[in-house]
């Protein structure tokens, strides 16, 4: 009887496992998948035309400079780190769709009282000459690609080595070096007092 409740347990133990493995996984493929939805999303914004670089607004053109520079320094950061690469390909979808999904509630949030009251103030932002939900979708993309690098506790421990044993040799060298200095104070008073002494 014991044995049995024993292996009930375990099963029921597994089971749940299993299906919060299952529900994990799921939130991350689908946070992927909304991720690169966005991206997507944003680069079609970008040539929607099919004009090439002629199409780019300033902001647009400002928006690809400062992506490019981000993502040459997330992948600078993640070169120096232990983070496996498939995390470091994921990572940014993974943000980015954090942050489009709290964004979409937050503009929910609003949208669907002014819906309901009847206003127009959602509909006077959109049609405004700024494009308020490219603005919106390109700040996502920067900051999320910022924002994305991983902890620097996951730094290579060869360039953690290399700090502390300078660290260490740097240490090391300002206490010998003050401890001559002590000994030369400490010889040139003793000789001061025998020549006082003698004298």
């Amino acid at each position: 009887m014991e044995s049995f409740k024993k292996i009930i347990i375990n099963i029921d133990w597994y089971f749940a496992r299993i299906l919060r493995w299952m529900f994990e996984t799921s939130i991350y493929v689908a946070l992927i998948f909304i991720g690169a939805m966005v991206l997507i999303l944003v680069f079609q914004s970008l040539i929607e035309y099919g004009e090439g670089l002629s199409d780019l607004s300033m902001s647009e053109l400002l928006f690809c400079g400062l992506l490019l520079i981000l993502i040459l320094r997330y992948i600078f950061i993640i070169k120096r780190t232990s983070v496996k690469w498939y995390n470091a390909i994921t990572k940014p979808f993974i943000v980015i769709a954090s942050f489009a999904v709290i964004t979409s509630l937050f503009i929910g949030v609003i949208a669907i009282p002014d819906i309901m009251k009847g206003s127009s103030v959602i509909r006077s932002l959109t049609q405004t000459e700024v494009n308020i939900l490219q603005v919106i979708s390109f700040s996502i993309v920067l900051l999320s690609f910022y924002i994305a690098v991983p902890s620097p506790s996951l730094r290579l421990d060869k360039e953690l080595n290399t700090s502390k044993s300078d660290n260490e040799k740097y240490a090391t060298t300002h206490v010998s070096s003050s401890n001559t200095e002590n000994n030369e104070d400490t010889a040139s008073q003793s000789t001061k007092s025998v020549d006082e002494i003698k004298s």
